[in-house]
């Protein structure tokens, strides 16, 4: 859930930047992400890095992906469609592996094993397209601007507050205006001229993101007479995202000719890199069985976001453009937690289910600049959940492997209603795949299908009652990954 007019930054962000989705290899997200207890897989390095003491030689690998995103916006009782495709590089890594052995024999009590990982997973993907049109009867987003109007001096807009803020814009185009005799309560001047019964707001909207979050990393994993594995990862995230929002609303008044209309705009580049650690262990009481747990501390990342709003009413002969700015904050990211089990059936395969942990309530924002009101919010409107990923491998041959996988991803948010508008907002995803393994070489295929809805208000008022968009999105990817055991 978001509202995006009023703020450039709020708790949105700290969601935004929290969330992580298992990318990775082909063969982890065809069981469903579900790796944490497995190991010897790149993959382990965003899960838990003990699965990189299960390595037994060393590896090189890359995957390559067409990641195809689809949005069905419903708004106002009608509907539209976008999509969009684009190629991914899901992972990219090396493992180098050290096994022990003594008098020629590998080691089975002590230190058996050491290996080193060094490389890259995607951890989110901002690549969307989303529209939304309709007719609404009820409020203008001009309500939205009038109430951050209210109380405010009309002098001060041109000196005390920034000139990309909504309502100073709004004043500066005369759709805002002063109630006579006074000089800090205004009045709609855009709708004020619309008496008819019949008239309503003919509203539309654009919403292009691009970007992602990349973690880079270095694991190294140890493995202790064959019965405990320990790990750890210095993780160094890296995200970006450019997000161009258009609002667009007309005043359809079949008693009056010329209506009014104006236009909203948003465009922001974010950026931001941060530093976090990854620790985790998988043990091995019985050769069938694998036992796991992993701990990823807090992430501060650090961004910067260049921003740019305008402003067009159809009655001026110009557009109002703020001026180009930025702001510097750091989002702290929530502790997570995973808790993994596997269960081998000989050498025909295994099964194995991931129940991750986080309480998005306790991330924040940090700057020098005001956040308690998203702080509030993220803790008001956040909670604790328990993200659960299972998966099965099934060794068809000596060369050939089919994999299945599904994951549960729980709503985030503590209800999960947003003006008049109720959605079931867990996110759902199921996923399939292939590996042959030739010689030293290994070959993985994995299709993955993520889907769920979310909702967001394109402006809100106080009286509760404005519109809200609901979402139904998918996220289908496809991933290849091909390396080489050495």
């Amino acid at each position: 859930m978001c509202v995006w007019n009023i703020y450039a930054q709020n708790e949105d962000e700290i969601l935004r930047y929290s969330q992580q989705f298992q990318f990775g290899t082909a063969r982890s997200q065809a069981v469903g992400g579900a790796f944490g207890a497995v190991g010897a897989d790149f993959s382990a390095t965003a899960i838990n890095p003990a699965g990189v003491g299960l390595y037994r030689r060393n590896e090189i690998h890359q995957s390559t992906g067409i990641n195809y995103n689809s949005n069905r916006s419903s708004y106002l009782g009608t509907t539209t469609d976008e999509g969009r495709t684009n190629l991914a590089l899901p992972s990219m890594g090396v493992v180098v592996t050290k096994v022990f052995n003594e008098m020629g024999r590998d080691v089975q009590q002590g230190l058996a094993s050491l290996s080193v990982a060094a490389g890259f997973n995607r951890i989110n993907n901002f690549q969307t397209t989303q529209s939304y049109t309709g007719n609404n009867k009820s409020s203008s987003i001009v309500n939205s601007f009038l109430e951050q109007a209210n109380g405010r001096p009309y002098q001060s807009f041109d000196n005390n507050y920034p000139a990309n803020d909504p309502a100073n814009m709004a004043w500066r185009l005369y759709i805002l205006d002063t109630l006579p005799g006074s000089a800090a309560t205004y009045i709609n001047k855009y709708a004020s001229d619309t008496t008819s019964q019949f008239n309503h707001f003919a509203q539309s909207g654009l919403i292009t993101n691009r970007g992602a979050m990349n973690e880079y990393n270095v694991t190294t994993g140890i493995n202790i007479s064959n019965f405990v594995y320990l790990g750890a990862s210095l993780v160094l995230t890296h995200a970006y995202r450019e997000s161009e929002l258009v609002f667009n609303e007309r005043i359809v008044d079949p008693l009056m000719p010329g209506q009014r209309s104006l236009s909203y705009r948003q465009n922001i580049d974010a950026s931001g890199t941060g530093v976090g650690g990854r620790f985790g262990i998988i043990v091995r009481p019985v050769d069938m069985l694998r036992i796991g747990f992993s701990a990823q501390t807090r992430t501060r990342i650090n961004m910067r976001e260049d921003y740019h709003f305008e402003m067009r009413e159809s009655n001026i002969s110009d557009v109002y453009r703020g001026p180009n700015d930025f702001i510097e904050y750091q989002i702290v990211t929530p502790f997570r937690f995973t808790g993994s089990v596997m269960l081998m059936a000989g050498q025909h395969g295994f099964v194995t289910a991931d129940v991750e942990m986080i309480d998005y309530s306790t991330g924040y924002i940090s700057s020098s600049f005001d956040f308690s009101r998203a702080n509030t919010n993220a803790a008001n409107l956040y909670r604790q959940v328990y993200n659960i990923r299972t998966g099965a491998e099934w060794r068809v041959s000596d060369i050939f492997m089919l994999r299945g996988g599904y994951a549960l991803l729980q709503s985030p948010y503590k209800k999960e209603i947003l003006g008049n508008t109720t959605a079931n907002l867990d996110m759902q995803q199921i996923s399939g795949g292939a590996g042959m393994l030739v010689d030293r070489f290994f070959y993985d295929f994995t299709v993955s299908h993520l889907f769920g809805q979310s909702l967001f208000a394109p402006y809100t008022v106080s009286t509760g009652q404005f519109a809200s968009v609901t979402n139904s999105f998918s996220f289908t990817n496809f991933v290849l990954t091909a390396g080489y055991r050495f």
